[in-house]
């Protein structure tokens, strides 16, 4: 097989992202990865793999936000029963 520079095979984008080629049928299922048929194979390019990382780094970001937010509204409630008891 002809190997074009800037396109992976699905096992070629698993094993340098480390995950399983059923990960990557997942994510294009998922719509999470743009990818292009050629025949029968499945191709991805630089800019499919970019737009993967970019998303995944603003769901880890977004997800991260979630956190901080939830354990600030604890500390917050946490606070506020502990200087509630401290006046009793």
């Amino acid at each position: 097989m002809v190997k074009l520079k800037g396109f992976y095979s699905k096992a070629e984008l698993a094993e340098s992202l480390g995950v399983s080629k059923r990960t990557v049928d997942n994510w294009m299922s998922n719509g999470k990865i743009s990818f292009t048929k050629v025949g029968r194979k499945v191709i991805f390019s630089d800019d499919d793999l970019e737009l993967l990382i970019r998303n995944f780094h603003h769901d880890a970001f977004y997800h991260q936000k979630q956190y901080q937010q939830k354990l600030d509204n604890y500390l917050d409630r946490k606070k506020t029963t502990n200087s509630l008891l401290n006046e009793s």
